[in-house]
């Protein structure tokens, strides 16, 4: 059974940021991408070949679809306890708190370079090791 790579790990979750599904197939480690068949401005006919590449097989790809909010929300929390005591800690705290705090927190953000950038490896990695539990999941059903 094929293991992710690291790389791998990085593109899947890449491409899940960018709203995009990944369909992974483990016999020969083949990543596929498309967007998200809800999606109302993907035009379909430019996809047409993607599309029958992966629903010919679909048999042999392993779906992998973005984290749940209620994960990412936990994402965050995690990212805040994680911080030294600092003013962008409190921010971010409040910001968790707010009405619609992903967008709170992603303002907070904007203003802290380091916290930004820090927050930018913490969330790769929580989404890589989440994605890695996933595809344990997977690889035990199948």
């Amino acid at each position: 059974m094929a293991i992710l790579t690291k790389d791998e790990l990085k593109e899947i979750y890449q491409n899940l940021e960018l709203g995009l599904v990944c369909y992974y197939n483990p016999e020969v480690k083949e990543i596929k991408t498309l967007p998200n068949s809800i999606d109302p401005y993907v035009d379909k006919k430019i996809l047409e070949d993607q599309i029958k590449a992966v629903e010919s097989d679909i048999d042999q790809f392993w779906i992998l679809e973005r984290m749940p909010l209620s994960e990412a929300f936990n994402v965050m929390k995690a990212f805040v306890e994680h911080l030294d005591d600092c003013k962008t800690k409190v921010y971010l705290q409040e910001a968790l708190t707010k009405p619609k705090p992903f967008k709170q927190f992603g303002k907070v953000l904007e203003s802290d370079a380091v916290v930004s950038s820090d927050w930018a490896l913490f969330k790769e990695k929580r989404y890589c090791d989440w994605l890695l539990l996933q595809v344990g999941e997977l690889a035990s059903v199948n």
